[in-house]
């Protein structure tokens, strides 16, 4: 993303990836972030379940999905290596 919008204005051109997150009970706390970062750790994410990252090295970052509730915790990774980024411009 180039140009001057409310994401670069914040984070600075690059790539960006918007994900929204389902399917999870309404009991659930879900918790996302791309490691490594670029200086925000995990957030929990709000009603809307919408997250964007900016991706700094595809081949090094993962985004890290935690899913918890009163019983149970589970950790999904998700590495991005075979996107395609835009190039640099």
């Amino acid at each position: 993303m180039s140009g001057e919008n409310a994401i670069t204005h914040v984070w600075g051109p690059g790539n960006f990836i918007a994900l929204k997150f389902s399917d999870f009970a309404e009991t659930d706390t879900v918790k996302v972030g791309i490691i490594p970062s670029q200086g925000t750790d995990m957030v929990e994410l709000d009603s809307d379940k919408n997250a964007l990252f900016k991706i700094a090295d595809k081949n090094a970052q993962v985004i890290k999905v935690v899913v918890s509730n009163s019983k149970t915790s589970k950790t999904f990774d998700y590495y991005l290596s075979s996107l395609t980024l835009e190039a640099a411009e």
